[in-house]
């Protein structure tokens, strides 16, 4: 929780939050959260149904800068998603 706490002073905190409104449903401490697992956590991330991918970006975020080649795996079962609003994602990131 404090690490946390740190990280919404930190740099990430501005770059997560530009994700989360551009890409993510998630508040902004979760996005917090899954930047830090993937950047500490040993092995390989598996995500099953990112819907947008915010959360997909917050954990690249954190493999790229835990220093080690970890893998990414991300499976959206769902279907096409005709919607205005996820072209208008995509077209900011």
């Amino acid at each position: 929780m404090y690490r946390l706490m740190e990280y919404r002073h930190e740099k990430i905190r501005d770059r997560l939050e530009k994700v989360g409104r551009a890409a993510s449903m998630l508040h902004l401490d979760v996005l917090l959260l899954i930047y830090h697992f993937a950047k500490f956590g040993t092995g390989n991330i598996l995500e099953i149904g990112p819907y947008i991918g915010g959360s997909t970006i917050a954990a690249a975020i954190g493999a790229r800068e835990s220093g080690s080649a970890k893998k990414i795996i991300s499976i959206e079962i769902g279907g096409r998603l005709k919607h205005e609003y996820r072209a208008r994602i995509f077209s900011k990131i």
